[in-house]
């Protein structure tokens, strides 16, 4: 038990901390000598009972015990004053002091005081402790426990002796439960045309079909809990003999669910409901419930999908050589138009023909090897070329309707085709800088298409195209407008016409004097300027 002693007064208190043996009834003092002092020791000590006097600097003892009060409730205040003041001991009856002494008291009077202190601690830490509030707080907590026990069944966590030993714990009579089905119930993806909300808004829908769920069902047998996944489960229970019957009831439940979704929120939903099974092997059951879920690729939305088992997957190639070859061209050339209407046709194909969610499956791992195949030989980082995309690269599962496919599929390669143009324009920018800067440092040279082409190691053909496209001017003319541009600097500079002609790269005084007159409209000697 912790005391503090708060006392202005330095020999009081040495008498108070040093001449009461305060081992002897197992209590640790700590001292302070005024308020704020006070406050500090109590932050980083929290004693249980605080003696303090009313007269002291910068805090007196009734504010000192007001701020306790409000901060430290629990703490026992004993207020020793040398004022026997009325108003002080009503304040001090209306702070909940223990007792109120009066200097001087005797040693044997303030050890009573602090020992009735010690004791209204101890029934309190007693009650506090107590079996009824062990049981309360046990009560508060049971469904929280009861929810985490269910999300651990289905996630498989418990051995069958632990399911009957922890349930049996949390106070759930499961041994009568013949009949066990899990129930998976998600809302659908939002279409384009909806407004209200946005993909952000998620986990608020989910949470909104929860609590439609836990009203719905309250009276049945079935626990409804949140999987990591953040979608709603319905697990019920019950001891009906007749499976046939009670899966259809599984049915109807589900289909309830998702109309007064669809009636209150003016969305859909889907269910994915398991077989019927023991209560050991419910984990089974909400496996079968999710795959169950996964077929709204297939079927679409607002519904509710029983499990069933998988067909064999069909061993037909996907792999279409000529396809491979043609998105490709389109994908690496720019062609927007061509590589989106190539994909959605050829996706449509595969996608209609697959009787499956495994199919389905298997075309969009191939579809989304091909498009990294592509990007990735260009030395192309995927992530870099498709953005927010990149995502459905690493978990194709988040693609939960075919019109959520093809949509993905279609950013993708418009995302490839303009990531392609991009480079082949900052490609042909940096090989244009190059010729020009080729021009400049070349003037006093013959400049031939053909002999820049073979510095370059580029077709001629392709750098004609590409000069023209991109300067709006063929090379030869480019050239012969630089050539003039020189050598009318040069003649203003005051150069002689041989100087301008052999810095321009013509031989021939006559061919020079001839090339400039027919460009400028005046002969290099008309325009030089003699120094």
């Amino acid at each position: 038990m912790k005391l503090l002693i708060v006392e202005d007064e330095p020999l009081f208190l040495y008498n108070l901390v040093y001449q009461i043996d305060w081992d002897q009834y197992g209590i640790e003092v700590m001292s302070a000598e005024n308020g704020q002092e006070a406050l500090q020791r109590i932050g980083r000590n929290l004693p249980d009972i605080v003696l303090l006097d009313i007269q002291m600097p910068e805090m007196d003892g009734l504010a000192l015990a007001r701020v306790i009060q409000e901060r430290y409730s629990q703490i026992k205040v004993i207020i020793l004053s040398g004022h026997d003041n009325f108003a002080y001991a009503q304040q001090a009856i209306k702070l909940g002091i223990v007792k109120y002494l009066l200097k001087p008291a005797e040693d044997e009077e303030i050890v009573e005081a602090v020992l009735e202190a010690v004791r209204l601690v101890k029934e309190e830490w007693e009650r506090n402790h107590s079996h009824m509030a062990l049981q309360q707080k046990w009560t508060e907590h049971l469904p929280r426990l009861q929810a985490g026990f269910f999300q651990n069944l289905i996630n498989g966590r418990y051995a069958d002796w632990e399911i009957s030993r922890r349930s049996r714990d949390l106070m759930l009579d499961l041994s009568e439960k013949q009949l066990n089905t899990a129930i998976v119930v998600q809302m659908d993806p939002l279409s384009k045309e909806e407004e209200r909300f946005t993909q952000q808004d998620h986990g608020l829908l989910q949470f909104s079909l929860h609590c439609m769920a836990k009203e719905l069902f309250s009276g049945e047998n079935c626990e409804i809990i949140t999987d990591s996944n953040g979608d709603t489960v319905l697990l019920f229970m019950g001891a009906s003999d007749n499976e046939q019957e009670w899966m259809a009831r599984m049915n109807s439940f589900a289909s309830k669910l998702i109309s007064v979704v669809k009636e209150c929120l003016k969305l859909t939903a889907s269910a994915g409901i398991g077989t019927c099974v023991k209560l050991e092997h419910l984990p089974l059951s909400y496996q079968q419930a999710l795959r169950a879920l996964e077929d709204r690729v297939i079927f679409g939305h607002d519904l509710v999908i029983s499990y069933r088992e998988r067909t064999s997957v069909n061993e037909n190639s996907i792999s279409d050589a000529g396809f491979t070859k043609a998105i490709e061209v389109a994908l690496l050339t720019g062609d927007q138009e061509r590589a989106v209407a190539l994909s959605q046709d050829f996706v449509r194909e595969n996608i209609e023909g697959s009787d499956t969610l495994q199919e389905v499956k298997e075309f969009l791992l191939w579809m989304s090897g091909l498009l990294t195949r592509i990007v990735q030989s260009q030395n192309w980082s995927v992530k870099q070329v498709v953005g927010d995309d990149y995502a459905y690269f690493l978990n194709l599962n988040a693609l939960l309707s075919k019109e959520q496919m093809l949509e993905w599929l279609s950013r993708t390669v418009k995302s490839i085709t303009s990531y392609a143009r991009t480079q082949r324009s900052s490609q042909h920018e940096h090989l244009l800088k190059q010729i020009l800067s080729f021009v400049d440092e070349r003037m006093e040279h013959d400049l031939t298409l053909n002999a820049v082409a073979d510095s370059m190691y580029i077709n001629s053909s392709y750098l004609s195209r590409l000069f023209k496209q991109e300067m709006g001017k063929t090379f030869s003319d480019y050239v012969l407008e630089r050539k003039m541009t020189k050598a009318r600097e040069l003649l203003l500079d005051g150069r002689k016409v041989h100087d301008a002609a052999v810095m321009t790269g013509y031989k021939e005084d006559s061919y020079f004097i001839k090339v400039f007159r027919k460009y400028w409209g005046v002969t290099p000697g008309e325009i030089r300027v003699t120094p």
